[in-house]
């Protein structure tokens, strides 16, 4: 599987969210791959309950075709204003399940304002973007920035002007009320977005040294507002959360996402 072009369907929810990165464990201390699971990552509010790992099962195309469930979903904490409660991205962890068909540092290149592949030189179906490291390299302009989801498929921003880093955004469901949530320190960017685009892989695909499709896994998708802006977590903060997972704590090992 392609990160950002699945759609996938969750078991406690009739909604859709797009696949996010796919990531490996590495050992903190030899740098070598976990080989037991190989986990990807879904919008905490695509589970059955934000905070809370109950095991939620995603299927693609439907639950009838399981590809894995969920494994670890931070808890919210009240380091934030009174009476709220907060966490820094809206990502929960998931694993593969056995047998399912994994593609580790890659990001499907697809048609602008279509869940299609691209199919022309540079690139081709065979050929998506390939994850050279995450964040944003602070050497070059990171523009245009592009996002990769199920619904719009591949749409960008190439403005300054367009972007709000670090805003704390209150979460509200599907019908508009608010969680009590608030997520930390997140990105809004005027990038066109449908809301199954959930999900979405974020990424920096410009510069001189990103040459045929080398990208940078610059966050996650996870919310739009009726103005069109789109907010999405930086793919460190979703790290950092995720490492809490318990098993891999006790192993000492971490999330990569290249």
């Amino acid at each position: 599987m392609w990160n950002g072009l699945y759609a996938i369907r969750v078991s406690s929810s009739p909604r859709t969210c797009t696949l996010g990165y796919t990531l490996r464990a590495i050992d903190n201390a030899t740098l070598s791959v976990y080989k037991s699971n190989t986990y990807f990552i879904l919008p905490s509010h695509c589970t059955a309950t934000f905070g809370v790992t109950d095991g939620t099962i995603v299927g693609q195309p439907n639950v009838a075709y399981q590809i894995g469930h969920e494994v670890y979903d931070p808890p919210t904490t009240a380091d934030c204003a009174p009476g709220r409660q907060c966490r820094r991205s809206d990502a929960a962890l998931f694993s593969y399940d056995a047998g399912v068909s994994a593609t580790f540092a890659k990001v499907a290149h697809a048609v602008t304002n279509s869940p299609t592949l691209y199919q022309q030189f540079p690139w081709s179906p065979a050929i998506p973007y390939t994850i050279l490291g995450t964040g944003f390299n602070s050497t070059y302009s990171f523009l245009p920035l592009i996002k990769v989801g199920s619904v719009t498929g591949q749409t960008s921003v190439n403005s300054y002007t367009s972007f709000s880093p670090c805003v704390d955004i209150p979460l509200y469901d599907q019908s508009g009320n608010d969680t009590g949530i608030t997520l930390k320190c997140q990105t809004t960017a005027a990038i066109p977005a449908s809301d199954d685009d959930s999900g979405a892989p974020v990424v920096d695909s410009t510069g001189p040294d990103h040459p045929n499709g080398i990208i940078y896994a610059g966050g996650m998708l996870w919310g739009k507002n009726g103005a069109g802006v789109a907010a999405y977590t930086d793919t460190g903060q979703i790290v950092d959360d995720l490492n809490h997972y318990p098993h891999l704590v006790s192993i000492n090992y971490s999330l990569r996402v290249w």
